[in-house]
């Protein structure tokens, strides 16, 4: 499954794996900074605020990697007519 995986995405259309490419670095950004936040909230400021904001970024920035990866394969395969089934 995993073999399977990386061959796809091997064999992804250039564009579409610069985006692929991008979109991830953007989101492990934001992961990275809603991982200080959430330090930030460990160490210093125990408020409620602090935490909600850093749980939610961090959600937000996997739901965001996934989509990301999961356009760039269906693009991709609209564009070259594969079929899924």
């Amino acid at each position: 499954m995993l073999n399977k995986f990386l061959s796809y995405i091997k064999k992804l259309d250039e564009i579409a794996l610069k985006i692929l490419k991008k979109g991830i670095f953007s989101c492990f950004a934001l992961c990275i900074f809603s991982c200080i936040i959430l330090i930030t909230y460990l160490l210093f400021i125990h408020t409620q605020y602090t935490y909600l904001l850093g749980i939610t970024l961090f959600r937000i920035s996997l739901i965001f990697s996934i989509e990301f990866i999961i356009c760039a394969f269906v693009s991709d395969f609209i564009k070259n007519g594969i079929s899924i089934l």
